[in-house]
C-alpha cells in the first residue's frame, strides 16, 4: 500500500534504535528503553504494508545505526519495495561503519541485483584525536579498517551505482583542539591521506566518492558567543590552509539561487514535510523528519527524564509542552497527513515571514552585543538572514528549541554571527564566486 502525494519524492523509515556508540554529539540521549523500540522496529520492518509515498524515489534508512538492521532487508523486502513503490531509484543511510561490513557487502549485492542505486555517508570526525574523542579510543582506526575493506570489496566485485561520503562533526571541545594551525594541519593532512590511499583502489566510474573534510558543527548546540569566536577562528585557520567547511559550499548555493528564495522558496529550505517524509513502521505514523523518531514514544521520554543528568541533551526540552505541539502537528496518521503537509507549507512557502522574523533577532541580538555589531548594517544583516534560512534550515529545531516553525535557533545564530559568516562570506568572494 502507499499514500497519494506525488511531490514526496523521499522517505525516512525508521528502522534502528540501538547503537555500539555513545558519540559526544548525538542528539539522541542513550536509554534502556531503545531495546525494546529496536525489537519492536525489527517486527514491523519487513511488513509487507508499508505506507510509504508512493512515488517514493530515494528510501533513507534511518534511526541509530543502520549497519545492524541491512540482513533484515532481504530480497524480499526489496522485491516487495520495487514492487508497491515503481518509482524507487536509490537507497540512502549513514554509518559509523564500525561494525562487521559483511551485511553491509550483502546488501550492496542485493541491490545491485534491483537496479538500485546507494547513497552511503561516513561518520569519521578527523583523525584519533578528533574522532576518538568523540566516539571512543580506537574508533578512528577501525572504520578506516572496514573502509579499505569496502573499497576492496567494490573494487573485485560488480556493484550497483554509488556515492560514498564522509560526515565530520565537531563538537566545542574540538573547536578549542582547533584552534592551532598545527592541529588544523593535521585534521586537512588526516583526509588528504585517505583520498590519496583511494585513489590506489580501481574504483568503477558509476561508484563516486569523496573524502574529504567538510566539517559542520554538532545540532542541537546550547552555543555561547565565545564558542562563536571559536569557529571563526577554527574557520580562518582552515581557509588560509586552503581548507572548507560544509557552509562554504551552502552559502554559495544561497547566493548562486538568491532569487529563487522568493519565488520557489520550497527549493531553498530543508526538505522535511515538503519532498520528503519521516515514516515509523511501528505506529503506521508520519513525522517531519527523523529528528522526531524517538519523540512520541512516552516509555522513551520518561526514561530520558528520570535521569540524573544527561550531558548531551537539554533535557528541559521535553518538560515543556512543546512535545504535545509536536506530536499533534508533527507526527500524524495517514487520516492527518494532510493537515500536516498543510502546516509545513507555512514554512516552505512563506520566506518573507520566516526572513523578517530572523532579521529581527540578528538585530536584538546585534544591539544586546551577544554578536558582531556588523549586522547592524542592514545589507549584511539581510545575507546572514537568508544563509541561516537556507544553509541552516531545519524547521524541527526550530519547533524543539522555540516551538515555533518559523523562528531559527538564537544558538546558531550566537555560532555564526560572532566573526564565522563573516570569514565564510569574505572567502566566498576572494575566490571570486
Amino acid at each position: 500500500m502507499s499514500v497519494e502525494y506525488p511531490f514526496i519524492r523521499a522517505c525516512e523509515i525508521f528502522s534502528s534504535a540501538v547503537c555500539p556508540l555513545s558519540c559526544k554529539y548525538c542528539y539522541i540521549p542513550k536509554t534502556k528503553e531503545m531495546q525494546s523500540i529496536h525489537e519492536e522496529l525489527l517486527e514491523k520492518l519487513t511488513d509487507q504494508d508499508l505506507l510509504l509515498p508512493k512515488y517514493t524515489e530515494t528510501l533513507g534508512i534511518w534511526g541509530t545505526e543502520p549497519l545492524l538492521i541491512l540482513d533484515y532487508l532481504d530480497e524480499n523486502f526489496l522485491s516487495s519495495l520495487k514492487k508497491n513503490h515503481k518509482h524507487i531509484k536509490e537507497v540512502s543511510f549513514s554509518t559509523s561503519l564500525i561494525l562487521p561490513i559483511t551485511p553491509l557487502k550483502n546488501f550492496i549485492g542485493r541491490l545491485n541485483d534491483f537496479d538500485i542505486k546507494l547513497d552511503l555517508q561516513i561518520s569519521i570526525d578527523g583523525p584519533p584525536s578528533v574522532t576518538d574523542v568523540n566516539r571512543g579510543e580506537g574508533i578512528t582506526a577501525q572504520i578506516l579498517k572496514n573502509l579499505w575493506d569496502l573499497l576492496s570489496f567494490i573494487e573485485d566485485n560488480h556493484v550497483p551505482e554509488m556515492t560514498i561520503t564522509f560526515k565530520s562533526t565537531l563538537t566545542p571541545e574540538n573547536l578549542r583542539y582547533l584552534n592551532s594551525e598545527d592541529n588544523v594541519k593535521d585534521y586537512l593532512d588526516f583526509f588528504n591521506d585517505i583520498q590519496e590511499k583511494a585513489k590506489s583502489f580501481s574504483i568503477p566510474d558509476h561508484v563516486r566518492i569523496f573524502l574529504g573534510a567538510s566539517p559542520t558543527i554538532m545540532v542541537p548546540g546550547n552555543y555561547t558567543s565565545e564558542d562563536g569566536k571559536l569557529f571563526c577562528k577554527f574557520i580562518k585557520i582552515l581557509h588560509s590552509l586552503d581548507g572548507h567547511t560544509s557552509y562554504d559550499f551552502r552559502l554559495e548555493r544561497a547566493i548562486r539561487f538568491l532569487k529563487e528564495f522568493f519565488y520557489k522558496p520550497h527549493q531553498m529550505t530543508c526538505s522535511g514535510g515538503d519532498s520528503n517524509i519521516g515514516y515509523d513502521p511501528r505506529t503506521k505514523r508520519y513525522h517531519l523528519c527523523h529528528r522526531t523518531f524517538f519523540l512520541d514514544d512516552k516509555r522513551y521520554i520518561k526514561s530520558i527524564l528520570d535521569m540524573d543528568k544527561y550531558k548531551n541533551w537539554d533535557v528541559s526540552l521535553l518538560e515543556t509542552n512543546s512535545l504535545d505541539n509536536i506530536a499533534k502537528n508533527f507526527i500524524v496518521p495517514e487520516s492527518g497527513l494532510s493537515k500536516f503537509l498543510y502546516v509545513t507549507r507555512s514554512y516552505h512557502d512563506f520566506p518573507s515571514l520566516r526572513l523578517s522574523i530572523t532579521m529581527s533577532l540578528i538585530y536584538e541580538l546585534a544591539l544586546a552585543g551577544q554578536i558582531s555589531s556588523d549586522f547592524l548594517k542592514p545589507e549584511l544583516c539581510f545575507i546572514f538572514a537568508i544563509f541561516l534560512q537556507t544553509a541552516l534550515s531545519c524547521p524541527m529545531e526550530s519547533i524543539l528549541v522555540n516551538g515555533s516553525i518559523h523562528t531559527p535557533s538564537i544558538s546558531l545564530i550566537r555560532m555564526f554571527g560572532n566573526g564565522a559568516f563573516q570569514e565564510i562570506l569574505r572567502y566566498h568572494y576572494a575566490r571570486g564566486r
